[in-house]
């Protein structure tokens, strides 16, 4: 509601919880800056204490405020560029008319991590102190409407540049799809917008009003222009999508709707006055008629909860354009004569705007205003971004152009070699009785990692947390299953429910119950995938996993009688040069390995790229700056990388002939070594457990990923079940009181109508009084004669005393000699009473009023 001394609205401010940035700034700066946060705690204390200033005791001071929220919001606006928007905890702000809720406990105001939050929540503050300002300026003389009118535009200002610059930036910050308090939405800003500006043009009106030197005309077109603003901010409640218009009070729509009535009546009224000067009497009088009923609309809407000043305004108005009636009417009875013309016929009056929105001191240029900045030393985070989205793209391009090329190469090498049964052939043909010490060592290394039990136990463990972790989403699915099922019955019941379909309001958990779901899909794919491979291995790693005479067993040895003098064995010479090969392979991938090394110490230890970045900075100017400006250096210092993933390249060539080479020799050693059975089985064995001892690392890493996920995906199930159940034990508590309220005594109680005579007291009227009826003897006696009955003590009470109600301590009186009987045809139906409207409240945004 508007002040007391003043017939205009005051936009409410958002109240906030006190919060220190302490804690998110220092960790920003230790984890991302070489500076210690040490180094700026007076810049942290002094941030702190201006959050402080600006938004303590705002309610009751709000226009003492307006310095204080300035020069928070002007250094909010050079911090962002100095810290990431998402640096500062969350921040609540209740929003400006809470709405009801029938919860148990009161909702949480929104909250956000985000400065683009807190720009936006301090600059709705600013403009509600600036609107509070005008209403503590007086309305008696120029000077004070002119500073009102100025307060207002600059309110108008701060809702505009909200609307059109900061709103975009917030929704951008926050995500495009993650919807805003209503309060901060364009259409409810538009609003604001509007409400400003036409009391600014408001306060214009009445200073030319009040001036009593501008002619007719010009304050009709004045006036005009405010009832039109008026329609505007009537038309943005309405005609905005979603509708906003349950989101203000009910007696801020009936005094706009009034507001409105009253200016285009206003409007008419003056340019009538003006007709009448010019002569136009027959204009002037269908005028006055279109002022007369436009001044009766707003008079009815006046009932309506608004200020007692808006309704004596509207009653003045109502008089003026009545008594100029009669006169005007009279005058051109006995004296003019001139034809009444249609309204329709009128020539319209054009509008006279004479406001717009006030730009914010310090908007573009916040130094000019503030002098001195915080965190003045601190690298701004656009460039600190600028250097971390280098270093990234660094390691991406490590991991991508030397780390995982190297990786792929060393599989081409590997499946080439199992492909050719190598080294597998070679140790048979070297070795026909007994096992090669590379075989020995990987069974060994097998048995020290735990073998199949250890994988075993893995996958039972795996299984335990997939098991865990679906009970946690199915408990949260059946939390919103049944919570669903109970809003369907609470429906069915006939009960009017003012509230949105369960479907509607689980939306976001749904959505994140989903999102969910399909990650623990895809794991239990994976785990499928996992256990197939392992089950089509696991019998070899098995044997594996023995001891050496169970792998000598295992293994087909080669008789004596069929080994052969090496120096006549003509294979040999193949061998040995597929084992040169095969050295030279583990040089090549020793090269690779130092490659590796060499490329990542040199990336991560060149400062030349964060140098070139801070010197661009610093000669673009430190305050105005965007990570996108830094995108062309940092395509051109990752150019100077390609030096490494030539040399890569280089060793991929190098590999690929290597290979070729040992296709080569191997296919003579085949042909040579092709008719010996006893040979093949051997090379299968000894190949078959190679490629067992591969298997089970990859298993092993599979296993442990899994475990780590589900481990991890555990805690976020969990958040996700108690969500729920929060959310539904709201939702139970609120259908309780929409229950306890249809079962809720009636506040009068609807008996059978009487029959009363006409112009007489009634018994009826007496018994709906219940509650006044229990009250003490004295307040009774008091009531019973206002009532035009006798006094308690009088004989007209049956019995000499009251008896008493069989369930209640209500008093019953006796008809009084002096009324018919019950069956005499004097008495007539009374219609049934209507509670009292002051003793009850509307409940919801369904109800006629909200009681604000």
């Amino acid at each position: 509601m508007p002040p007391a001394h003043i017939n205009q609205l005051v936009i409410p401010p958002k109240s906030s919880t006190p919060v220190s940035f302490a804690e998110n700034i220092r960790a920003y700066i230790n984890e991302n800056l070489p500076t210690h946060a040490d180094a700026f705690r007076t810049d942290i204390e002094a941030l702190d204490r201006l959050r402080s200033n600006a938004l303590t005791g705002i309610e009751q001071q709000a226009s003492q405020k307006i310095e204080a929220l300035q020069t928070y919001l002007l250094h909010l606006l050079l911090l962002i560029k100095r810290l990431p928007p998402s640096t500062p905890p969350r921040l609540p702000y209740s929003p400006p008319f809470p709405p009801a809720s029938f919860a148990l406990t009161a909702p949480l105001p929104p909250a956000e991590s985000n400065f683009h939050w807190e720009i936006c929540n301090v600059m709705w503050n600013l403009g509600a102190a600036w609107s509070a300002r005008a209403g503590e300026e007086g309305r008696k003389t120029s000077e004070a409407l002119g500073r009102a009118k100025r307060a207002f535009e600059s309110a108008a200002g701060l809702y505009r540049t909200l609307r059109t610059d900061q709103l975009p930036a917030l929704q951008e910050a926050l995500g495009k799809t993650k919807p805003l308090p209503i309060d901060l939405t364009e259409s409810w800003l538009e609003v604001a917008e509007r409400l400003m500006l036409v009391q600014a043009q408001e306060c214009f009106w009445q200073a030319a009003v009040a001036g009593g030197n501008m002619k007719n005309v010009t304050i009709a077109k004045l006036a005009l222009a405010v009832a039109e603003l008026y329609e505007s901010v009537n038309q943005a409640m309405f005609v905005a999508s979603p509708p906003i218009s349950d989101s203000f009070p009910t007696a801020w729509l009936s005094h706009i709707e009034v507001k409105r009535s009253h200016f285009f009546a206003a409007a008419q009224f003056r340019q009538a006055s003006a007709d009448g000067e010019a002569h136009k009497y027959g204009d002037e009088i269908a005028r006055l008629h279109l002022a007369a009923a436009l001044v009766k609309k707003g008079s009815a809407e006046a009932k309506r909860g608004v200020s007692q000043l808006v309704t004596n305004d509207i009653a003045s108005l109502s008089k003026a354009i009545n008594e100029s009636t009669s006169r005007a009417e009279r005058d051109n009875d006995l004296i003019y004569h001139q034809d009444v013309p249609a309204a329709s016929s009128l020539p319209p009056i054009q509008a006279r705007n004479v406001t717009a929105p006030a730009p914010i001191d310090g908007w573009k240029d916040p130094r000019r205003v503030l002098g001195s900045m915080l965190f003045e030393q601190l690298m701004p985070w656009a460039v600190t971004r600028a250097i971390l989205i280098y270093q990234e793209r660094k390691k991406e391009w490590l991991e991508d152009q030397i780390v995982l090329k190297d990786e792929e190469l060393e599989q081409t090498a590997t499946r080439t070699l199992q492909e050719l049964n190598l080294p597998a052939a070679l140790d048979a043909l070297e070795r026909p009785t007994g096992l090669p010490p590379s075989l020995l060592g990987k069974a060994e290394e097998v048995r020290k990692a735990g073998g199949v039990k250890r994988v075993q136990a893995l996958f039972a463990d795996v299984v335990k947390l997939g098991g865990s972790n679906s009970k946690l989403l199915d408990d949260a699915y059946d939390i919103l299953d049944l919570e669903a099922s109970e809003d369907e019955g609470l429906r069915a019941s006939g009960l009017p429910v003012d509230r949105p379909l369960s479907q509607e309001a689980n939306a976001d958990l749904i959505e994140q119950a989903s999102r969910y779901s399909k990650l623990m899909q895809q794991a239990r794919e994976s785990d499928e995938q996992v256990l197939a491979k392992w089950e089509e291995w696991e019998e070899i790693i098995e044997k594996l996993e023995q001891d050496e005479d169970a792998l000598e067993e295992y293994v087909p040895s080669v008789g004596a009688g069929s080994q052969r003098d090496s120096s006549q064995y003509q294979p040999m010479v193949h061998v040995r040069q597929l084992r040169i090969l095969l050295e030279s392979l583990d040089d090549l991938k020793e090269n690779r390995r130092r490659l590796r090394s060499q490329a990542r110490h040199s990336i991560a230890t060149d400062p030349n790229g964060e140098t070139d970045i801070v010197h661009k900075a610093e000669l673009l100017g430190m305050d105005n700056l965007e990570p996108e400006m830094f995108e062309d250096l940092i395509q051109s210092l990752m150019s100077k990388l390609e030096v490494w993933s030539d040399k890569m390249n280089d060793q991929a060539e190098l590999l690929s002939g290597r290979l070729d080479e040992i296709r080569e020799e191997n296919l003579l050693f085949e042909e040579l070594t092709l008719n010996d059975p006893v040979m093949k089985e051997r090379e299968r064995a000894l190949q078959e457990l190679d490629v067992a001892y591969h298997r089970y690392s990859e298993v092993l890493g599979n296993l442990t990923e899994g475990l780590n996920f589900y481990n991890g995906m555990a805690q976020y199930l969990n958040d996700l079940r108690e969500n729920c159940k929060a959310w539904a034990r709201d939702r139970r508590a609120e259908a309780e009181h929409l229950r306890s309220l249809q079962h809720q005594p009636a506040p009068a109680p609807s008996a059978p109508a009487a029959l009363v005579p006409p112009a007489s007291p009634t018994f009826r009227s007496i018994r709906t009084q219940q509650a006044d009826l229990v009250a003490s003897p004295s307040a009774a006696d008091t009531r019973r004669s206002s009532y035009g009955l006798p006094a308690s003590n009088s004989q007209s009470w049956s019995d000499g005393s009251p008896p008493s109600h069989p369930s209640s301590n209500i008093r019953v009186l006796s008809l009084a000699p002096d009324l018919p009987p019950p069956d005499s045809l004097e008495w007539q139906e009374l219609p049934p009473l209507q509670p009292p409207t002051s003793s009850t409240k509307s409940k919801g945004k369904g109800g006629p009023r909200k009681g604000y």
